[in-house]
């Protein structure tokens, strides 16, 4: 698993389109959702991941705590490698991440819509800890 690590002074995304491995959206309109003081994990899950998701929370809180992020964002990235899992795996081993963040970090805990293209405004902090990259 790997994770790239954004601590955002502000944070947008707007969904652009739908792929092949997109989940359905209750709502039919597009959603455009924005976060004040997060911190943007882009995730990619490689074959076997499903079995890292615990250390992978733990890494994810080590570097929260060194932040003032209010919240936590998770967006499905398939381009930190080359090795992908399926995309049932990657879809369930997110959406485990963020079960087990949201039972042990005292916030907002949020997952954008797996498989959709989005376009995103970031607003990237400039300290010497607010971009981190973790490999479990």
């Amino acid at each position: 698993m790997k994770i790239l690590c954004l601590e955002c002074r502000a944070t947008e995304y707007v969904l652009e389109y739908p792929t092949q491995s997109s989940v359905e959206l209750e709502n039919t309109a597009l959603p455009s959702l924005n976060w004040d003081h997060c911190l943007l994990l882009l995730v990619t899950i490689e074959p076997g991941d499903s079995k890292k998701v615990r250390h992978a929370a733990k890494a994810v809180r080590r570097v929260f705590r060194k932040t003032n992020a209010k919240s936590i964002v998770i967006n499905g990235f398939a381009h930190l490698s080359h090795t992908l899992a399926s995309i049932e795996e990657s879809h369930q081993a997110i959406a485990a991440l963020r079960d087990r963040l949201m039972e042990s970090i005292p916030c907002q805990v949020e997952m954008t819509p797996f498989g959709w293209q989005k376009s995103f405004k970031l607003d990237v902090m400039g300290n010497s800890g607010s971009q981190r990259f973790i490999h479990v």
